[in-house]
Parts: C-alpha cells; structure tokens; sequence
C-alpha cells in the first residue's frame, strides 16, 4: 500500500479550500473539475481509499460535499485543466495589488493529521518543553530573559518561529512550518522514523532529513541522529563490512 503522494494531498486539500468557499458565498451546485483521477474516482466510489491519511481526507471531502444540494466530480486530461493552471499562477502573487479580484488564502496548517504512527499521538502539554519555553513565552507573552545577552538571542531566533494555536512552528524558506518538539521526545520521534512501520533504518545524515521531511524540528536534530544510529542493534549487525585497509597502501619494488 503506497502512501498518498504530495500532488494527491495538495489536490484534496484546494478542493476542500474550494469546498469551503463555496459553501461561504451559499452556493447550492458545485462541479468540481479535477486532473487527478485518484482524486475523483476516491470521491465518486469507483477507487478506495485504504491508506489512512487518504481515508481522513475523502471522509473530510465527502462532509463538505454534503453540504450542498447537488455536486458533480468531473476528472479531465491535464490539457484541457489550463484554467486550474492559470489560477495557480495567480495564487503563487501577492495578494491585493492588481488582482484585488481574486480571493487568496493562505493555509497555516494541513486540513487533516497524521494518523497510525507514534508521531501521531505526540503530545507536548504537560511536558518540560526545554528549548521551547523561551521562544514560546517570547512569542505569547513577550516575556525575555533578564539576561541581556540572552534576551537578544531569543529575539534574533523568535524571528524563524511562530505559534498556531499554541503550537510552536518554524518557519522555512523551503520547506512548511515544522512542528517544534522537546529534545525528550526526540527518541521517540527518531524511533519511529528509523525503524517504525515505514522505516528503513537509514544514516544519520539521511534520519534527520527524513524527520525534516515528516515535519518536526528541534535544534539538535543531526547530533541526536548520529548519536541514535550509533545505538541501533540492527544496523550494527547487518551493516557492511568496512573492507578498506586502515592506512593507505604504499607500493615497494623490488630488487
């Protein structure tokens, strides 16, 4: 069972963007044109959605779809999606300016969760957030350390992190907002990544980017990977043997 794929995400998360706006403005027939034939086959029946995250996803399409009198999910060729493509193009500017017409909206978090994994049940409220409590109290609060030096420092970092309902995020020029978590659940996160249910118990170059990638972030990612894959039993005992002669080979000729 494959996992859904970024485009299959993106398409569910702006038909229900759509969904939402269309109900807003009291339409009351919606046809939606769609590209993915993933996407509409899920939502027409005609495929099943069996990964749980794509489940989360067409049961949270199906609820706004529900909302109206009468839908319709067409799937079209890419070719003839051209007003899809140019709407993208006027998504991707900044909003106002010359295109006051066009209603833009930014979204700060995925529409659904994560669910079926560790990561899921990850929960910082209760805990001793560490790094955290100072950017946190910063952000909220603005609460500094009494400390000058310190107090400067965490204005200079609260400046690549924000908080969304409470939960504290880091900003990418690249990548989405990554979850912040505490260096005690770090463990629990490299667990599940390294050698969890789609784990392949990568390096620890490889770990830490694949974290990345999942959405979480904390300031000693890359140390806490190396230190992790150094104490993985498995990856000791099935590693490759390291066949390279410990000093470099010097060539004699003989006599």
């Amino acid at each position: 069972m494959a996992p859904p794929t970024k485009s299959e995400k993106a398409e569910y998360e702006a038909l229900i963007a759509g969904l939402k706006l269309a109900n807003k403005v009291g339409a009351t027939k919606v046809v939606v044109f769609s590209d993915s034939q993933v996407v509409t086959s899920q939502i027409n029946g005609e495929y099943q959605a069996k990964d749980p995250n794509m489940k989360r996803y067409l049961e949270k399409t199906m609820e706004y779809l529900r909302q109206f009198p009468e839908t319709e999910v067409r799937h079209i060729t890419r070719k003839l999606n051209s007003r899809v493509d140019t709407l993208s193009k006027l998504a991707s500017t900044k909003p106002g300016g010359n295109n006051r017409s066009l209603i833009q909206e930014t979204l700060q978090e995925p529409s659904v969760t994560k669910t079926g994994t560790k990561l899921d049940v990850l929960e910082v409220s209760g805990l001793d957030l560490g790094w955290m409590t100072p950017l946190i109290e910063y952000l909220k609060f603005d609460i500094l350390p009494e400390e000058q030096k310190e107090a400067k420092k965490i204005r200079r970092e609260a400046q690549n992190y924000t908080l969304v309902r409470n939960v504290l995020y880091r900003r990418g020029i690249s990548t989405p907002f990554l979850k912040c978590i505490p260096t005690s659940k770090a463990e629990e996160v490299l667990d599940e990544v390294h050698s969890g249910i789609c784990g392949n118990h990568l390096g620890a170059r490889s770990l830490a980017r694949k974290v990345i990638r999942d959405g979480f972030f904390w300031p000693t990612m890359q140390r806490d990977a190396t230190d992790f894959v150094k104490k993985c039993q498995p990856c000791q005992v099935h590693a490759n043997f390291h066949v390279a002669p410990p000093e470099e080979l010097i060539s004699v000729t003989s006599l």
